[in-house]
């Protein structure tokens, strides 16, 4: 039986997730906080304010297997939505930025409109249509013991050990060429692949499967230790820091999630609020974004080729190995 069963605490914490990855995108994306505060006060408070966000992708997918820890079937319906939703914003998000921005719309424009461009729902999509043959392989376990070894399993080969690995290659400049078990060539990837989406899956299925609880202390502890390590290795290596496939930021995502379960309330404000969080992250990542910026008379930065950041998309933090062109 799929657990569908959405209280407002989760619906609460879909909010603040959103609220941190907007932080995100304003302090690499469109924003570029990260660049115009180079020292002082706002150079730390940005760099704060990126160790808190970061887990807010890793916790949308906990969210995620959570709630799909018992599907058991691939609703077509339900993969259309999505697909939908994204193709609709698009149309939006290009007709609205013809008429502030001035940009002409020709057919190459609207041909692309119908491409689901959004990493995020692609990596939704592929997780529920695994999601049944999830559930099974939960399932197939004997008891708790055997399902958190495989868990472990799992956050070493896919965490553990690649960001050991990129953090080695990043201070003592050791050649870890072939050994990383994400990409033997590319790394993890700042996590933006969908093992690492299919690892956090399988945790968010582990604590729903087995009723996870841990005490609040253990947990505020945890989460404040790990978004300190966060902080501080941004300092060392913010490639290794920042991603989404850290042990440190997973396990932020982990007692974050945990602590907005421990919350009991209702509010049918929140959760109308919270069924708009897809809409927004589609949106506000969308070409529009770049020119709402704009309207703030937010300093237009350049890159190393001379070109205005407007012209391109950056994920997370400002850094061209994570650039996606448009």
């Amino acid at each position: 039986m799929e657990n569908t069963k959405r209280n407002s605490n989760i619906e609460l914490l879909r909010i603040v997730l959103m609220i941190f990855v907007i932080t995100l995108h304003y302090n690499g994306m469109g924003g570029h906080a990260l660049e115009l505060y180079t020292s002082g006060l706002g150079f730390y408070f940005t760099r704060f304010t990126e160790a808190l966000g970061v887990c807010a992708v890793d916790c949308f997918v906990l969210v995620s297997g959570y709630f799909l820890s018992y599907n058991r079937k691939i609703k077509t319906k339900r993969i259309l939505h999505i697909l939908l939703v994204v193709i609709g914003l698009k149309f939006f998000d290009s007709f609205l930025r013809i008429f502030i921005d001035g940009n002409n719309f020709s057919l190459r424009h609207f041909v692309a409109c119908f491409l689901p461009t959004n990493y995020y729902a692609t990596f939704y999509l592929v997780l529920y249509v695994l999601s049944p043959f999830v559930s099974k392989l939960f399932d197939s376990f004997k008891d708790k013991k055997q399902a958190s070894v495989f868990i472990g399993i799992l956050i070493f080969l896919f965490s553990l050990f690649p960001f050991c690995l990129e953090f080695a290659n990043h201070i003592l400049g050791f050649n870890v060429g072939g050994m990383n078990t994400v990409n033997a060539f590319t790394g993890s990837e700042s996590g933006y692949t969908i093992v690492n989406f299919l690892l956090l899956y399988c945790v968010g299925a582990f604590i729903s499967r087995y009723q996870i609880n841990l005490k609040n202390v253990c947990l505020w502890m945890t989460y404040l230790i790990s978004l300190i390590c966060i902080f501080v290795l941004e300092f060392i290596d913010s490639d290794s820091a920042l991603s989404y496939a850290s042990p440190f930021v997973i396990l932020n995502a982990v007692c974050l999630f945990m602590l907005f379960l421990k919350i009991s309330f209702s509010s049918k404000v929140v959760n109308c609020v919270s069924a708009a969080t897809f809409g927004v992250f589609c949106l506000h990542t969308g070409n529009f974004f770049g020119t709402t910026w704009s309207l703030f008379d937010i300093p237009v930065l350049k890159n190393s080729r001379g070109e205005g950041t407007d012209k391109f998309l950056v994920c997370g933090v400002c850094d061209d190995r994570r650039m996606l062109w448009n």
